[in-house]
């Protein structure tokens, strides 16, 4: 055997990592097809103080939804209302839930019993039709407290909006640099 021969070994090993390389290519690709689809708001609801946004598309990550938020703040407000203000020194808060498979029927069919696999429904009572329920599953909670400051929380922490408008990392659920949204 001489050396420009290819075992079954090595071209084995050869297909294995093209088949790796074509593999996360395809990954990357998608990946950068949905960073480049824009946010789509499916559902808004505003009662008293408290809204709720389904949203399609939503960043992946918390910094993108905070820089979603710092652009899309003033559309919110104007387009929808919200956040919901009865009154500017109330409290509010504003939740970001993510639009997954989209609106769901509910049905309890009691499948949820010690099952691991069970996806909790939110649904939402003033929607006409029986498909108004969507996987439980939040993206993110902006809201202001009642002296005045705005936070944003996440499954893995807080942020809150400090003096000079900027999003900053908190400690806990407190934010002594904090400023007023109004």
């Amino acid at each position: 055997m001489d050396g420009n021969e290819v075992t079954p070994l090595k071209h084995k090993l050869k297909v294995a990592i093209v088949f790796m390389i074509i593999t996360l290519l395809t990954l990357l690709v998608y990946r950068l097809v949905l960073l480049m689809k824009p946010v789509n708001v499916a559902y808004v609801r505003s009662q008293h103080n408290a809204s709720d946004i389904v949203v399609d598309n939503f960043p992946f990550t918390e910094s993108g939804r905070l820089a979603w938020w710092k652009e899309n703040k003033r559309m919110l407000e104007e387009k929808f209302a919200i956040p919901a203000i009865d009154k500017t020194e109330e409290a509010w808060s504003v939740t970001f839930w993510n639009y997954g498979e989209g609106f769901k029927q509910y049905k309890d069919d009691g499948g949820h019993f010690l099952n691991p696999f069970y996806k909790e429904l939110y649904c939402f009572d003033d929607i006409a039709d029986a498909k108004k329920c969507i996987d439980k599953d939040v993206a993110m909670i902006v809201s202001r407290s009642s002296t005045g400051k705005i936070f944003f929380t996440f499954e893995a922490g807080y942020y809150c909006l400090n003096s000079k408008g900027e999003i900053i990392k908190a400690q806990g659920y407190s934010c002594s640099a904090g400023k007023n949204y109004r």
